[in-house]
C-alpha cells in the first residue's frame, strides 16, 4: 500500500515528456505567491494605520482634552471664567472690552 501511495504521490504533471518548463513554472508560482502575501500585508498594515490614526483623532484626543479641563477646574474652579472670557475675546476680536467700555460710559463712569 505504501509503495502505491509513493508512486501516486510522486506523479507530477511536469514529469511527463514534453514539459521542460516545469521548474520555471514553479518559480513563477512561488514568486507570485510571495508577491500576493506582501500585497495583503501592505493592505492590512495601511488599514491598521488609518484606523489607529482615526481612532486617536476622533476618540482619544477629545477625551484627553476633557480630562485636562476637568483636572484644571478641580485645581482652580474660577479658572473657567477666565478661560471663557479669553475665548470670547479671541472669537470677537476684543469686542467684549469695547462693549464693556460703552456700558461704563453710559452709566456715568461708575464701575460696579
Amino acid at each position: 500500500m505504501r509503495r502505491l501511495w509513493c508512486q501516486l504521490n510522486t506523479e507530477q504533471p511536469w514529469s511527463k515528456p514534453g514539459t521542460a518548463a516545469a521548474p520555471q513554472l514553479l518559480r513563477t508560482q512561488a514568486v507570485l505567491g510571495i508577491a500576493r502575501s506582501l500585497f495583503i500585508i501592505a493592505v492590512l498594515a495601511s488599514f491598521h494605520w488609518f484606523l489607529s490614526r482615526d481612532s486617536r483623532t476622533l476618540v482619544l484626543e477629545p477625551i484627553e482634552r476633557m480630562v485636562a479641563s476637568v483636572s484644571e477646574l478641580a485645581d482652580n474652579p474660577l479658572a473657567q471664567q477666565v478661560r471663557a472670557r479669553g475665548t470670547f475675546n479671541r472669537a470677537w476680536g476684543g469686542a467684549a472690552e469695547a462693549s464693556a467700555g460703552l456700558v461704563v460710559k453710559a452709566a456715568g463712569g461708575m464701575v460696579a
